[in-house]
């Protein structure tokens, strides 16, 4: 169940890292839909945490998350470079999570 909540999660932070953008962009006033994003992305860390009971696991999963969220809302939404560095740094980083899953 905890990963339901991790997914929906991260729809919502991607919500808020989208509406980040556009408010870096110059459109003021939508920083309000991201705060939205982010507070529901919080809330939902709760019942995710009370479902797996790992707080360190559950830590760098979704820490890895709001990282390859970040990068694919950059590069495929708002046409950022992506260096080859990063790359690397993206496959670890899910390399890493499918570790952490490993029991």
């Amino acid at each position: 169940m905890w990963i339901f909540y991790t997914a929906i999660a991260m729809i919502f932070y991607a919500a808020g890292e989208y509406y980040s953008k556009l408010h870096a962009n110059g459109e003021p006033y939508i920083v309000f839909a991201a705060f939205a994003g982010y507070m529901v992305c919080t809330a939902l860390w709760f019942p995710a945490l009370r479902n797996n009971n790992q707080l360190a696991v559950m830590s760098l999963i979704w820490s890895m998350a709001y990282a390859l969220v970040a990068i694919a809302i950059g590069v495929l939404v708002f046409k950022e470079h992506f260096s080859p560095l990063q790359a690397a740094g993206a496959v670890l980083a899910l390399g890493a999570l499918v570790l952490l899953e490993c029991k």
